[in-house]
């Protein structure tokens, strides 16, 4: 296990750092979005999703109506963007890239583009926008002072515990993957903020949650692409090759699946060993 080192005694000033972070690069996202970059349009639903995770595991540490606001602004941007996304994660599988399957895709997502222009103009997508937008939120969300990182650490702990807990049995299910893939990304992006605790373990643990995290987005990508292909008769029939091109991908990912996720509960097995030996520690001093 790594060894802990020299941190901020506050853990308030942690979550503090971290959601004027996460705000600082949302700004700028959010500043290019009528552009409409395939680049910007997927990293601001990622730091929607990385602030959302942030506010979800520490919730207890915020003023609950200021943070419920924020959140829901920070959903609502998100899906604004996701038919967006979802046409760009489309067009870059190699199955569906060139000839008339990727000329379709590119003229749905101008049409896509066109619909989120109007859809930025109404006034409700407008305010979540402009909140989202405005910078550090007065009084940080009405962050509590005197939060420990221990405090801080046994949320961390709770957000891998939940992702662990459906680990054993395998998930087999859509839903059960997709519940899974969920509690992944939220547990990486709160392990973001804790991340220089106990560092070879952390780092181990954001590793195999990536690894896990990319195999079930590839499994959902390619059930899209597959769910793509069938949405039209003339689609189907001329997506013979590349339908047999994604159900090879899939059987490689679910081949590949078991040992990931084995992989990812060791790592999260010593990580959460080295975090609540520090925890422990922590509470015996203030004792």
């Amino acid at each position: 296990s790594g060894a802990s080192v020299s941190v901020p005694l506050d853990g308030s000033v942690r979550l503090r750092r971290a959601l004027r972070a996460g705000q600082a690069a949302l700004q700028v996202r959010l500043s290019r979005l009528p552009e409409a970059d395939e680049h910007d349009v997927h990293q601001c639903r990622v730091e929607c999703r990385r602030l959302r995770a942030l506010l979800k595991s520490f919730r207890s540490f915020f003023a609950t109506e200021q943070a419920r606001g924020f959140r829901a602004a920070l959903e609502r941007v998100a899906g604004l963007l996701a038919e967006i996304r979802e046409l760009d994660v489309l067009a870059a599988l190699p199955p569906l890239q060139g000839g008339q399957g990727g000329r379709e895709l590119a003229a749905a997502r101008q049409r896509a583009v066109k619909r989120l222009v109007r859809r930025l103009a109404s006034p409700s997508n407008r305010a979540a926008v402009e909140l989202c937008a405005r910078g550090p939120c007065r009084d940080n969300l009405g962050l509590r002072a005197g939060i420990t990182n221990a405090d801080v650490l046994r949320r961390a702990r709770r957000a891998w515990r939940r992702a662990q807990a459906l680990l054993q049995p395998r998930p087999r299910t859509q839903r059960q993957l997709h519940e899974l893939r969920i509690h992944l990304k939220n547990c990486r992006y709160t392990l973001e903020i804790v991340a220089d605790i106990s560092p070879d373990d952390a780092v181990t643990l954001r590793r195999r949650l990536r690894d896990a995290q990319q195999n079930l987005g590839d499994q959902r990508d390619a059930a899209a692409a597959a769910d793509w292909l069938r949405s039209d008769p003339e689609r189907t029939a001329r997506g013979r090759a590349a339908r047999k091109s994604l159900e090879r991908w899939v059987k490689q990912l679910d081949r590949d699946l078991d040992p990931a996720l084995a992989r990812l509960a060791r790592a999260g097995k010593r990580w959460d060993h080295a975090v609540t030996r520090l925890i422990e520690r922590d509470l015996t001093g203030r004792a």
